[in-house]
């Protein structure tokens, strides 16, 4: 990649460019490119705006760059790479088409292969690349992927060991969390009430008051959200 300087392209997708920026603006991370150079803009990958990686939603929006190039420490990198698994594991990132990272292929640009991710059980396949490279599905509402990633990493304390989250038990009251600022749909903890799953605001509130909470719990990191308990089942709407 060549690097186009301290500023995303004017040609980056909305959320490829919040992401670029966050790069930009972070001390830990080093910006490599989102257009291509001349060997990638000979091809139709993400670094061009004239893709043809297809992916969950489609194929990406023709004039737009879906993807980012940046490294890390060996640390931190290995960190992030983890972090993005245990995340898909959550089923979030699901805006990710693939990864590249450390020599690893993670590609999720199939339902089934999201699948896999979310059960643990996707394999990688060999990467030319060491650093990371980020593609994005087409309408991806992952803006936010490199804020979040940076707020786990300065808030993580490896020394202490996060405590294994205890399941509360089928109808028990439960908290409705989700992530500060986030436009994805809420994450639902143990969200089988009364044996009907919660499906729509209607619902969300007829619990909520039930509960005895007054809104929607929101919480700065994928590491707070983590702490306030097990899914049990799977939401419905995400």
């Amino acid at each position: 990649m060549a690097d186009i300087g301290n500023k995303p392209s004017t040609w980056d997708d909305a959320n490829v460019k919040a992401n670029v920026q966050a790069v930009i603006d972070d001390s830990r991370m080093d910006h490599l490119g989102d257009v291509g150079d001349i060997r990638h803009l000979a091809g139709a990958g993400d670094h061009t705006p004239y893709s043809t990686h297809k992916g969950k939603n489609g194929y990406p929006t023709q004039g737009k760059v879906h993807a980012h190039d940046f490294k890390m420490s060996q640390a931190d990198q290995n960190k992030f790479e983890n972090w993005v698994r245990l995340e898909w594991k959550a089923g979030r990132l699901k805006g990710l088409k693939y990864m590249n990272v450390n020599n690893r292929h993670w590609n999720i640009q199939t339902t089934a292969n999201w699948n896999k991710a979310k059960a643990g059980t996707i394999k990688s396949t060999y990467s030319g690349d060491h650093h990371v490279h980020l593609s994005y599905e087409n309408g991806s509402v992952e803006s936010d992927l490199i804020k979040r990633w940076i707020a786990y990493r300065d808030g993580a304390k490896p020394s202490t060991p996060t405590p294994t989250p205890v399941a509360q038990k089928e109808g028990e009251m439960y908290r409705v969390v989700k992530l500060r600022g986030s436009d994805k749909p809420v994450t639902w903890f143990g969200n089988y009430i009364t044996r009907r799953w919660i499906r729509d605001e209607k619902d969300l509130n007829e619990y909520l008051k039930m509960a005895g909470q007054a809104k929607v719990i929101e919480v700065d990191t994928a590491a707070e959200l983590d702490k306030y308990g097990v899914v049990v089942g799977a939401n419905p709407t995400a």
